[in-house]
């Protein structure tokens, strides 16, 4: 798995503030949507995966039960 910078993805950055001393932090919120559309689509598809690999075990239990496959 690659590694992900997303302080620098989100164009993240803190300053701070002459006028008020106070520290100002920023993100980019197109990039933060983009990087939260990303992962509901991962999880979705895993989600997905997840379902199919349920319904091969389903599968193989059930044939198994019924003795389908066996070599005598």
């Amino acid at each position: 798995m690659t590694e992900r910078n997303f302080e620098k993805e989100l164009n993240h950055y803190i300053y701070n503030d002459p006028e008020y001393g106070e520290d100002i932090e920023n993100i980019d919120y197109r990039s933060l949507i983009c990087i939260i559309t990303e992962l509901c689509d991962r999880i979705e598809q895993l989600e997905k995966d997840n379902e199919l690999l349920k319904s091969y075990a389903i599968d193989r239990t059930s044939s198994k039960q019924l003795g389908v496959g066996r070599h005598c």
